[in-house]
């Protein structure tokens, strides 16, 4: 017979393995989060402006897409040398920059993210979209609720972000490369944070949890926005 401490041992290597590798997940978010949305200083500020803008009121009653000043071409080779300045910047040790790029790499997340759009209604080449899709998975991490409750609401915060957007002249001005720029960083943190919040959430980590929304929050009021303060609804994002 074995002892019964080496079966507890053993018993207890899956929850440690478990414990270190959401410590790991929530430590990469974090760091993610806590990087700069683009390197345009001048872009960025016209960009956090309009967010706040937009969220200001709710959408307008018309279904039209998002307008053609906010579309870009995507070059995969761009999007990858996003994705390496991306890990570059914020995971210094190069295990953590492997995983996150085989994950990223084997087209699984960028699938996941895609689907997630046309969930939507959303475009993966339109600022516009990126954004919202951002801000949805944002609220929801941030409030615990589920935007599929309120399916108008999710493609009404295009039709609240389309004009703010374009009404920043630095954020049109914005060639494609510049737009891929700003949704690429946007496509990484939203897949990232997403996939946190779900492990986090399944496996009952509350303290974790509280700093991942508490992170999420913090993001969004730097442009003037409290997601807590938010409801989802037909027009789209409100004030409660």
């Amino acid at each position: 017979m074995r002892p019964a401490g080496n079966r507890r041992a053993r018993a207890a290597r899956p929850r440690r393995a478990a414990s270190t590798r959401i410590a790991w997940l929530l430590a990469m978010v974090l760091a993610a989060l806590a990087g700069p949305v683009a390197s345009q200083d001048a872009a960025r500020s016209a960009f956090r402006a309009a967010i706040g803008t937009a969220l200001s009121g709710g959408a307008a009653a018309d279904a039209a897409p998002s307008p053609a000043d906010l579309r870009f071409a995507r070059d995969p080779a761009l999007g990858q040398r996003h994705l390496e300045d991306f890990l570059a910047s914020n995971f210094s040790d190069a295990r953590s920059r492997q995983l996150l790029g085989e994950a990223f790499g084997s087209g699984k997340l960028v699938r996941e993210y895609d689907a997630l759009l046309g969930r939507f209604g959303y475009s993966s080449t339109n600022l516009a979209d990126v954004t919202a899709a951002y801000l949805v998975v944002a609220w929801e991490v941030v409030n615990g609720r589920d935007s599929n409750a309120e399916p108008q609401g999710q493609r009404a915060v295009r039709r609240q972000l389309a004009p703010a957007l374009v009404a920043a002249p630095a954020v049109v001005a914005l060639d494609d490369a510049g737009k891929q720029a700003l949704a690429d960083r946007l496509m990484f943190t939203t897949m990232m944070a997403g996939s946190a919040y779900q492990t986090l959430r399944q496996e009952g980590r509350e303290a974790e949890l509280e700093r991942l929304r508490a992170r999420l929050r913090q993001n969004v009021q730097a442009s003037g926005v409290d997601l807590r303060d938010l409801a989802l609804t037909p027009a789209g994002l409100v004030p409660r």
